[in-house]
């Protein structure tokens, strides 16, 4: 059975998106595959079950059959640590990532395990990436995120770390790349990858589809209330404004599929927004609404924003406040989101070399 652990050099660099594809391939090539994330986040709630929402994400767009409490089998919050700081605790919960492993690479031709973070991440549970490695016997494969310098140093940092475990990391694999960073990575990150014991396999250009939330996700970041538009909440999101300015000019500067941020008591741009939308030749495209303040219109403009295809939800903050949240959304990819998991399937297939790294394991 071959297998194979991926991480990142640090959190966000997508390494969820790389292994949503690299199943997505291994799929393909071998009839029995299997996945397990041993360390996640309390973050989802499954029946009976807290488990990691990476672990769901794989189970249901991958349709893994296994039993997801194996495929998240150690999951922890804020508390876990007066929980498990004890030796005999960890010695515990290694055990339980031993056995579910296990059962989860049954019979399977190729297994695929999910890590959290770089290297070290775990180690306050006995549980960091690069000591399950090692644990599950299984080599490692990075994920970084674009760039020349800071990634490489990352990756110098985590590579310490794995072999200080004797665990060998096969490649790595740039993601998130503009594309005016492209070439540069392609000639200089190959060759400083070689120094370093290791190899290129993959280069990921940064990809708009991905990194937009969607006003689902909007709406559960803010907390706030839906109004109107639940069937369009699968709008996505290109850009975030914030309607502050008079109408005239506000309507001349926002982008296409935005976001706009206002208070719920301008009356005058949401009156703006639906006389352009609905009287002009030329499309308004915004993705949604967010009325701040917890002002809620006059149930006349609630009635001619009804005639138009975006959501409207009200919170209570204040519009820095809420841009600030919107912002800082973390962009999991839902099960549900057919889109985002075949962009991240296609980005795998066309820049990631699947061949060499299934040789190198």
């Amino acid at each position: 059975m071959k297998r194979l652990y991926v991480t990142a050099t640090k959190t966000n660099d997508g390494k969820t998106i790389i292994s949503l594809g690299l199943m997505a391939v291994f799929k393909e090539k071998f009839d029995k595959v299997g996945y397990i994330k041993p360390l996640g986040l309390k973050d989802v709630q499954a029946p009976g079950y807290e488990v990691d929402g990476d672990a769901l994400l794989m189970a249901r767009a991958m349709r893994i059959h296994a039993h997801i409490q194996d495929m998240s089998p150690v999951t922890i919050d804020r508390e876990s640590i007066k929980e498990y700081f004890e030796e005999s605790k960890q010695k515990e919960l290694l055990e339980n990532v031993k056995e579910a492993f296990e059962r989860v690479a049954k019979d399977k031709d190729f297994i695929l395990i999910e890590g959290t973070g770089h290297a070290g991440v775990g180690s306050i549970f006995g549980l960091s990436n690069a000591k399950v490695a090692k644990e599950l016997d299984t080599k490692v494969l990075l994920v970084t995120s674009g760039g020349v310098g800071h990634p490489l140093d990352e990756i110098a940092l985590n590579l310490a770390m794995f072999r200080q475990y004797g665990v060998e990391v096969v490649g790595v694999v740039f993601n998130k790349v503009r594309a005016q960073e492209f070439d540069t990575v392609k000639q200089v990150c190959a060759k400083v990858l070689e120094r370093f014991g290791t190899q290129l396999i993959g280069i990921v250009p940064h990809n708009k589809t991905i990194d937009m939330p969607t006003m689902m996700e909007v709406l559960e970041r803010t907390k706030g209330r839906l109004i109107l538009g639940e069937k369009y909440l699968s709008n996505r999101v290109h850009s975030v404004q914030i309607g502050a300015m008079s109408p005239q000019n506000a309507l001349t500067r926002f982008k296409d599929n935005a976001l706009i941020v206002t208070g719920g008591d301008r009356t005058d741009l949401l009156l703006a927004i639906v006389i352009r939308a609905l009287l002009s030749k030329d499309k308004l495209d915004i993705a949604g609404v967010v009325l701040t303040g917890g002002i809620q219109p006059y149930p006349e403009i609630i009635e001619l924003l009804k005639k138009l295809e975006f959501p409207v939800i009200i919170v209570e903050e204040d519009s820095y406040t809420t841009t600030s949240l919107i912002k800082s959304i973390d962009l999991k990819i839902s099960p549900s989101d057919e889109k985002k998991i075949t962009a991240a399937t296609d980005l795998v297939k066309r820049y990631v070399d699947t061949d060499k790294l299934l040789n190198l394991l």
